[in-house]
């Protein structure tokens, strides 16, 4: 049986090719493209250079150009490299983007591939390599130093920014816990707050947490005493420790029962560094002591066993 074919021919001078209409005895008309002279490919660019390394808390996009300098219609094959952390969109208008999904569980090296075909069979690639960055927990950068504080006096403000950091650059949340009830602390932003509260040795923890729980510790001895001075025990049998608030030089003076200087001499003492004298060979009764440094004298009336 005979198909009778209709053959029509125009010239595209926009596109520079010759467009061909085949047409079948009662069918539809179809059209195929002849190029006049040679081909151009598409071609892809990105619009900013690698390396692309994706922190676990955030995301990047990376964007692209897919034009034909022929204009002609491309077919464009995208693969991401991981459906559960990127993704291919089109902008329109020969824009192409990867958005990339950063995942501490899926850390690793990924590789994304984009694909553009004209329709005279011009082709070109390109592989996008990425990184997703596992998380970094934070760190201690430096050590607290031990502190002494007067009961009921003012609080210490800490910036712990100056003690703890972070390599993924993220924000840290604080905590802060007392093993003992003679200190209190709290936490403000990035400051740790202490206050003493009554008389004793506490241990202070302070942790660190990032977004991912990823965690860092550091801990400090803090003194509370509800004065300057401070003498113990009390009653005393053998030794009578005196402990001053801050490191110093001062003098020590007993005063006995009957009136009389029985300790009279110069002593060094500190909150971490008692002075201790020893009382031992001393009468059993009732004795004043006296502690003077700086201009600053305290007494205290102390029962000896």
């Amino acid at each position: 049986e005979m198909t009778e074919v209709t053959l029509g021919l125009r010239s595209d001078a926009e596109t520079k090719k010759l467009v061909f209409t085949v047409k079948l005895s009662g069918g539809a008309a179809d059209l195929a493209k002849v190029r006049l002279g040679e081909n151009s490919a598409p071609q892809i660019s990105l619009d900013t250079e690698g390396p692309f390394e994706v922190p676990y808390f955030g995301s990047m996009t990376v964007d692209c150009t897919v034009p034909d300098p022929d204009g002609d219609a491309l077919t464009i094959t995208t693969d991401p490299g991981s459906v559960s952390v990127a993704s291919w969109s089109d902008l329109g208008g020969g824009r192409m983007r990867l958005t990339i999904k950063g995942n501490d569980k899926r850390a690793g090296q990924y590789k994304a591939y984009i694909a553009a075909c004209d329709d005279m069979e011009g082709k070109a690639s390109l592989d996008i390599k990425y990184t997703l960055l596992p998380n970094h927990a934070p760190r201690r950068t430096g050590p607290i130093e031990r502190m002494a504080l007067l009961a009921g006096g003012e609080p210490v403000r800490i910036d712990l920014s100056e003690y703890f950091s972070d390599e993924d650059g993220e924000t840290l949340n604080y905590d802060a816990y007392s093993s003992g009830s003679s200190v209190q602390v709290s936490t403000d932003g990035s400051y740790l707050v202490v206050s003493g509260a009554g008389t004793g040795l506490s241990n202070v923890t302070v942790s660190a947490t990032d977004a991912g729980n990823g965690k860092a510790f550091t801990n400090f001895d803090v003194l509370s005493q509800e004065s300057e001075v401070f003498l113990y025990p009390i009653p005393v049998t053998k030794e009578l420790n005196i402990r001053t608030l801050k490191p110093c030089d001062a003098v020590l003076t007993i005063i006995g029962p009957s009136g009389n200087t029985v300790v009279n001499h110069k002593i060094s003492s500190g909150p971490f560094t008692p002075y201790k004298e020893n009382l031992e060979g001393l009468a059993a009764g009732v004795y004043k002591v006296s502690v003077e440094s700086e201009g600053s004298k305290t007494e205290r009336t102390v029962a000896k066993f």
